[in-house]
């Protein structure tokens, strides 16, 4: 992790999972900052909160009576410039997971299954995905393009697994992440030499009509 001050704002409304969570964030990334936002009794974000103080939130499902999906929408339609946001779900809240992926969540992460590690694996991606919307913004206010640059798929997360249904268009390289409710692999379109990534649903959810 960079030796820069690390932000994180916690959305959730129960206190002793704050604490929790909270104290596998302090061992997974030592120093970092935690901002707890209590939801039943703070409500919404208002247009005064400054997101862009934050490497990332974390969002739960469940917020008093209202679900965590409904606030992010939320967020989207207000335009909102959100840092990387994971969503926090329990078991119960299939559903819910989807759709906070379907509105841009970075990543599902299941209450019953965080530790340290899985924390840090998210939060990093959360941290290289943030200074990758710095860097476009950069190059979009200095007018700069950028330029296309080889790609060493080799040097990209892992060997995909075997057996992985094919995906018409597309020959699957490597598998460079995976949540709850998804995988992300790298791939390339067949008849050209480009990448695309491309985020998988977990066939089992296919079939749910939620």
């Amino acid at each position: 992790f960079s030796s820069v001050p690390m932000r994180l704002l916690l959305i959730d409304d129960n206190p002793d999972f704050r604490m929790l969570l909270g104290q596998l964030l302090q061992v997974a990334i030592p120093g970092v900052e935690i901002v707890e936002w209590e939801a039943e009794t703070r409500g919404h974000p208002g247009a005064d909160l400054d997101w862009s103080v934050f490497s990332a939130v974390l969002l739960d499902h469940k917020l008093g009576s209202e679900d965590g999906a409904d606030w992010l929408q939320e967020f989207r339609e207000r335009g909102m410039d959100l840092p990387p946001l994971l969503f926090l779900a329990g078991s119960d809240a299939v559903a819910s997971a989807v759709r906070a992926m379907k509105l841009g969540a970075l990543d599902v992460l299941m209450r019953n299954d965080l530790n340290p590690v899985r924390l840090a694996a998210a939060v990093g991606a959360a941290l290289h995905e943030q200074e990758a919307r710095r860097e476009l913004r950069r190059q979009q206010e200095s007018g700069e393009r950028s330029h296309p640059r080889m790609l060493q798929a080799q040097a990209i997360g892992t060997q995909a697994a075997e057996g992985i249904a094919p995906i018409r268009g597309y020959r699957i390289q490597r598998c460079i992440g995976e949540g709850a409710t998804a995988k992300v692999y790298l791939a390339e379109c067949e008849g050209s030499d480009g990448h695309v990534v491309l985020k998988v649903l977990e066939p089992s959810l296919c079939a749910d009509p939620e």
